[in-house]
């Protein structure tokens, strides 16, 4: 909780847009002296203050000093207010905090009360607004006269909650102490008049800082991702005294590097942005020592999650840059030569969106202990040093391997709690991960690799660590203690370091020789009491030498200590571990290496030897960022991605100095030591040679998981690399900035211009798109061959999540149709996943039609999987689990860009483009509302359905429909189906109404596909709808805001309007004496009147709102329902879409959203809702069309069900209705929007209708139509000569124009040949 009057500086500007109201409230805060020189004009220069500059100087002293008193008022009362939660709360919500209270009572106050009242205020800190201004200085600013003063704000533990309790308690006290002061001041002394101007000053501060952004200050939240991943970078410090960015090298945190993170966190966010942290390894003390810094951070509502992290951790360590410990005296953090940030963004899956429960993770955190290192010379040195690993972790651990059985995550941390004697307070999955990292990292540290080996020879089940009672919370614990295993690891210190430290050589020997030595040392001592202690002493009689284990535990603790190393650490925790796994991993100790490792989660890492920089993250495309400070210059030069469906883990290790030939011959033979010992250093290619000295270079070595450990190679490295700066026009457009506007506006704007690259890339032949296209139209021609009916085994299976999901129902409802030969199924990835996974936690989908007998894929079938990412997780595992169906599907894949996750899962290694990926050409569009990315991926699959019909009739591989009564849809005789329902001529047409979409989208949305703002009078109506559909949804804010500042003052001041204005004209008017019967009984009048004012205070505003906005004013006093009616997909994208956007309206000002399709279940399901408070969003299918006429017809009889339910106008629904035809029913809509249709080429129907022009009522067009077609009944009809125009032009012989004589003696040889059809006797059949 941060209570903050000021933004630092030039952060406002980027993150809020300020009226003028909020300019002005900033200027009376930021700098009191212009307050002082208003007093002091308004007072005159006969008064005693401004009679020379000395007495104006005095005065704004006075003032400031009255300012700042008020401003610790203002923040004294959040911190009582949050104090008072604390006490209320029962729960532990400071679990992060160490110190307390133990065993005593105060006056009768319980111990645990002081506890929590010490926790909280020992973690509450007064702040400056300003990073570069210290506490004293902001102080010392808010005093001196003529200054500008920086704002300051409490913090306090995040865990608390109730925000906006504790934000609005303190805004509520600075506007009644300066009610109450202005009271005063009005008839006391000049002193009062100084204490209200700076309670005044004060309640300025607090609006701007308490009061949300909102209507009133016209504010507007930063914008970004409202939508886990892992990101980070290791680089060294040299590179940033180049590029003009010498200034940032000798920061603790460069600014640069904020900038080139930040623009991957906001792609990242697509994974989470709820919570997020970031570790860096520093330098303390003589610099021999290196810490671990960590900062993690919960978003705000309308925050800005990159700002906030970073911002975070500049300041904590510009407090921590110099401390003092009364034992060590000063200690300063300074900047390493390597910087590594460890990051990590979440969404709340396995526990909540709070501080504890966010990564950067640690289980045993800092920590003291003797640490082992050898020089190149092979000796050996130790050194007591602090230890810390730290981990990030995206995905799922649902258990590790202890002891052949599978330990569930929940009772790992158990275990884990008893082992290290030291507990996590977090209920995430991810601390249990760090907490085996703990277990499993033990080079050169004795003690951590005696910890292991009494877990791998001693330790047999899990519940024998706690005297095999069942493992659960209430459990004991008869583990050792950390005195116990350090006091073990003293014996192998002893004898490493008087016999070994000089010359050890790691090796099967020297681990027998060195275990013998030390089981003989215990053998030996001949007082081990004496030695160890009486604990450590029974606990190795009683777990080690009765069970005649003490060689073996000797033996694996040698090998502990030499082999398990970072990455042999993460090797053995994935041989054991269950679930899906994306991992960074440090450790202090080698602040030059970090470890990432992907099992089931993607990770990405993008390099630039020559720098050398290596960055990573979990979304392939923020990689694709700009090196920061340069024009448009990529930050790396290639991407590599790890293989996660295999598993595999790599280690990255800046070296300085040298030549890499001489790094990789002396890491390599330590390597050789090691329990990965084929995993071998290379270094990465660059513009230098090997053997050439460079300040810097990356080497790395990793291993693939299989049976046994694959070694990665720098050959195989190589081959999997994929060069940077390929993107798309959308990708490249700065897809990766900061973004300080609205995205979805931002979105919608690009509409026109996304449209226009996806039709010129569906024209050139040699695009990617068309080359995907042909191969998926060859293999729908090739399911078809030879078929007469659709088979009962899938052959087009189509699969996404929500939008894609939707978007891809509808193209296999259109697929179907256009090919009746193929059996087109479209389901959820996650119900794909349960068809196909066979392991523990799959989910069985009960509702489909399909089960795991009957899910059955055709030979040689199409699967499409449909993700705007590219890196959707049940979407990719469903492509890479069919892969290995053996009916040899042909898999294919639409995301936003052509290299994505997605794409990697169906082309494997392959370097080549294999032709079955489609991209929507939409780049990275962060915003969860999605506009943009909808509309591409719909006029992708628009264009796949057109192309595939066009070509297989234009190639023959189909053949058209010839008969259109023989192969008729509405008979139910016809044995035989047509490949394909349309005819060339008519997939032609479809094709050219696609391609109007690009000109009716730029009258749409108001911007040319180039960009250029249009003036659109459609977009103006949209607009204006828009504005009254948000006064809808507005009213209750206002309704809350207005009578609530009215009752403020109002009650503050003590004059209740009615009253008020009574007493008034009692007094001055009619000159009435205040005992009289008449001025009491007037006044309980009034004040009667005033109670029933306030009573009904918000109702009288919210009809206000109505009157002054234009909308009905007997309606109900509640918040809204927006319910979209239109087609199945339509409303399920607008329902999603709108929904999206209403998570970010304030608690008080929300409303609902429902949908559903108004030619379906709209009438059953939703008419019992027809209440004054709904508003119906109708989307009306153009019934000046023949084929739309009956589906616009039902759609108007649903909502005139729905509109006209109740007896009364002012109770009924409202609804407002966008559509192509200008025809509305009179007072069924109070508005409607109509779109253009000018552009798209006229129908058959309409030429014969006459309904091109203006709007036509559905009904009229039906019975038009029904007329034109001779609607006496079906068989009638039947009774008409049919032939194609092509043959009968060929009778004609080519010719326009012919002879009567010789057209009546066609037509009456056309009768002839279809006598039995008409059912007429030929002869008496006369033409004329």
């Amino acid at each position: 909780m941060a209570q903050s009057t000021a933004k630092p500086k030039g952060e406002c500007s980027e993150k809020y847009r300020m009226s003028s109201a909020g300019f002005l409230l900033s200027l009376l805060f930021h700098w009191p002296s212009s307050v002082t020189l208003a007093a002091g004009l308004w007072k005159g220069p006969c008064k005693k203050f401004t009679s020379s500059l000395t007495s104006l100087i005095c005065l704004d002293f006075l003032v400031r000093l009255s300012r700042l008193l008020f401003v610790l008022v203002h923040e004294l009362a959040h911190i009582v207010l949050a104090l008072l939660i604390v006490l209320a709360n029962k729960q532990k919500i400071l679990k992060e905090c160490r110190g307390g209270l133990d065993c005593w009572r105060l006056s009768g106050l319980p111990c645990a009360t002081l506890s929590r009242v010490y926790r909280f205020v020992s973690q509450v800190r007064l702040r400056t607004g300003h990073s570069s201004l210290d506490i004293k200085t902001s102080l010392l600013c808010g005093v001196l006269p003529g200054t500008l003063v920086p704002g300051m704000h409490v913090e306090m533990p995040a865990q608390i909650g109730h925000d906006e309790f504790i934000r609005f308690g303190g805004l509520l006290v600075s506007l009644f102490l300066t009610a109450f002061s202005g009271c005063l001041a009005l008839d006391a002394s000049p002193l009062w008049e100084y204490l209200f101007l700076g309670s005044a000053m004060a309640a300025a501060g607090s609006l701007l800082s308490d009061l949300p952004g909102g209507p009133l200050l016209g504010g507007l939240a930063p914008s970004g991702c409202f939508c886990c991943g892992n990101w980070g970078c290791i680089l060294p410090r040299e590179i940033l005294r180049g590029d003009g960015m010498k200034s940032f090298s000798q920061e603790l945190f460069p600014r640069f590097i904020v900038e080139l993170l930040s623009n991957m966190l906001d792609v990242v966010e697509l994974r989470g942005a709820q919570a997020g942290g970031c570790m860096t390894f520093l330098g303390s003390g003589d610099g021999k020592q290196v810490v671990a810094h960590r900062s993690r951070v919960v978003k705000s509502k309308r925050g800005h999650l990159a700002s906030m992290l970073f911002s975070k951790l500049q300041r904590e360590l510009s407090m921590k840059s110099w401390s003092f410990n009364p034992l060590s005296g000063f200690s300063s953090l300074h900047p390493l030569p390597i910087v590594v940030a460890q990051g990590h963004s979440r969404f709340g899956t396995s526990s909540e969106p709070a501080v504890i429960e966010t990564h950067p993770h640690q289980w045993l955190g800092p920590h003291q202990d003797l640490v082992w290192r050898h020089d190149q010379s092979g000796r050996w040195y130790r050194e007591d040093t602090e230890v810390c690993i730290t981990v990030t972790h995206n995905g799922d651990f649902d258990g590790w391997k202890l002891f052949d059985d599978v330990v569930p995550n929940s009772q790992l941390g158990e275990w884990l709690k008893r082992l290290f004697h030291c507990g996590n307070d977090a209920n995430g999955d991810s601390p249990k991960l760090a907490g085996m990292m703990d277990l499993l990292l033990c080079q050169g540290q004795w003690t951590a690799s005696v910890r292991l080996a009494f877990v791998t020879t001693v330790l047999k089940h899990v519940d024998e660590i706690c005297d095999w009672h069942k493992l659960e919370p209430s459990a004991p614990n008869c583990a050792p203690s950390p005195k116990v295993f350090a006091a073990w690891a003293s014996v192998f210190e002893d004898v490493f370091s008087k016999e070994f430290a000089e010359d050890f050589q790691p090796s099967r020997e020297s681990y027998n020789v060195l275990s013998t030595k030390v089981r003989e040392a215990f053998e030996n001592i001949y007082d081990l009491t004496a030695k160890l202690g009486a604990e450590a002493d029974q606990n190795l009689n009683d777990w080690i030498i009765s069970q005649g284990l003490l060689q073996r535990f000797c033996l694996e603790a040698c090998k502990c200590f030499c082999q398990n190393d970072m990455l042999a650490a993460v090797h053995l925790f994935f041989e054991r571990a269950e679930g899906t796994f994306g991992i960074s991993v440090s450790c202090n100790l080698w602040p030059e290496k970090i470890i990432l490792s992907a099992k089931g989660q993607p990770i990405s890492l993008a390099f630039d030897p020559d720098k050398p920089l290596a960055y990573w993250a979990s979304e392939p495309l923020s990689l694709s960022t700009s090196w920061p400070l340069s024009s448009g210059r990529m930050a790396g030069k290639f991407r590599w991605d790890m293989k996660d469906a295999q598993g595999e883990a790599v280690e990255l290790y800046m070296r300085q100095g040298s030549c890499a030939t001489e790094h990789l011959f002396h890491l390599n033979d330590d390597v050789n030591t090691t329990l990965l010992s084929t995993a071998k250093y290379f270094a990465l290619p660059s513009s230098c040679d090997d053997n050439e000295q460079r300040p810097y270079h990356i080497l790395i070595r990793g291993v693939l998981f299989d049976k046994r450990a694959i070694p990665l190679t720098k050959t195989r490295f190589l081959a999997r690399s994929v060069m940077l700066g390929l993107g798309t026009k959308s990708q490249e457009k700065e897809a990766h900035s900061r973004s300080q506007k609205d995205a979805v506006a931002e979105d919608l704007h690009d509409i026109p211009q996304v449209i226009n690259e996806i039709e010129m890339c569906w024209e050139d032949r040699f695009s990617l798109n068309r080359m995907s296209a042909l191969k998926f139209a060859k293999n729908l021609g090739y399911l078809m061959q030879g078929r007469s009916t659709a088979g009962s085994d899938i052959d087009v299976l189509i699969y996404g999540v929500e939008n894609s999901l939707w978007l891809g129902q509808q193209f296999a409802a259109d697929l179907s149709r256009m090919f009746p030969l193929l059996n087109v199924v479209a389901m959820s990835s996650n119900w794909v996943l349960g068809m196909l996974q066979g392991t523990e936690g799959h989910v069985e989908p009960t509702n489909w039609t399909l089960s795991r007998r009957t899910f059955r894929l055709s030979d040689h079938a199409i699967t499409l999987g449909i993700s705007q990412s590219g890196t959707t997780y049940p979407t990719v595992w469903s492509t890479r689990m069919l892969q290995l169906l053996p009916s040899d599907p042909q898999l294919f894949g639409l995301s936003g860009n052509f290299d994505t996750v997605l794409a990697n899962s169906i082309m494997g290694d392959s370097a080549c483009f294999s032709g079955n990926i489609f991209s929507s050409l939409s780049g990275v569009r962060p915003a969860e509302p999605s506009t943009l990315a909808t509309v591409a991926t719909q006029h992708t699959l628009t264009k796949l359905l057109i192309f595939s019909a066009e070509h297989l009739l234009r190639s023959g591989q189909i053949h058209a429909r010839h008969d259109l009564k023989a192969d008729s849809s509405l008979s139910r005789t016809s044995k035989q189906m047509p490949s394909c329902e349309l005819r060339l001529t008519e997939v032609q047409d479809l094709k050219r109404l696609s391609r109007t979409l690009l000109n009716t989208s730029e009258q749409i949305i108001g911007a040319s596909a180039t960009g250029v703002e249009l003036h659109s009078s459609v977009n103006e109506s949209l607009k204006q709808t828009g504005n009254y559909l948000s006064s809808h949804l507005q009213e209750v804010y206002w309704a809350t805001l207005l009578p609530a500042m009215y009752i403020i003052v109002t009650v503050t001041a003590g004059f209740p309007v009615i009253n008020g204005c009574w007493g008034l004209i009692a007094d001055h008017t009619l000159m009435l004496d205040d005992s009289s019967i008449e001025y009491i009984a007037a006044n309980y009048v009034t004040s009667f009147l005033d109670a029933l004012l306030y009573c009904f205070l918000a109702a009288i505003f919210a009809s206000g709102h109505r009157l002054f906005t234009g909308r009905r004013l007997w309606t109900r006093y509640c918040s809204r329902t927006l319910v979209v009616v239109d087609s199945t997909m339509n409303y399920k994208l607008l329902r999603a879409y709108a929904s999206k956007l209403r998570s970010l309206a304030f608690r008080f000002n929300a409303f609902g959203v429902a949908g559903q399709n108004g030619t379906d279940h709209f009438v059953h399901e939703m008419t019992h809702l027809a209440h004054s408070d709904v508003i119906l969003a109708v989307g009306r299918p153009d019934g000046r069309l023949s084929a739309l006429a009956a589906a616009e017809s039902s759609m108007i009889m649903s909502i005139q069900q729905a509109r006209f339910i109740s007896g009364k106008p002012s109770g009924a629904v409202e609804a407002i209705s966008v559509g192509h035809n200008p025809w509305a029913k009179a007072d069924l809509f109070a508005r409607a929007v109509e779109l253009p249709s000018m552009q798209r080429p006229v129908f058959l129907s309409e030429q014969m209708l006459g309904t091109e022009h203006g709007g036509h009522a559905p009904g009229t067009v039906m019975h038009q139509m029904a007329a034109l077609a001779g609607a006496d009944n079906e068989r009638t009809a039947a009774r008409v000569p049919w032939m194609e125009m092509k043959e009968l032009i060929s009778r004609l012989g080519g010719k326009i124009q012919v002879p009567m004589q010789e057209a009546e003696t066609l037509v009456a040889e056309i009768v002839q040949e279809q006598a039995g059809l008409l059912q007429i006797n030929p002869e008496e059949f006369t033409p004329g």
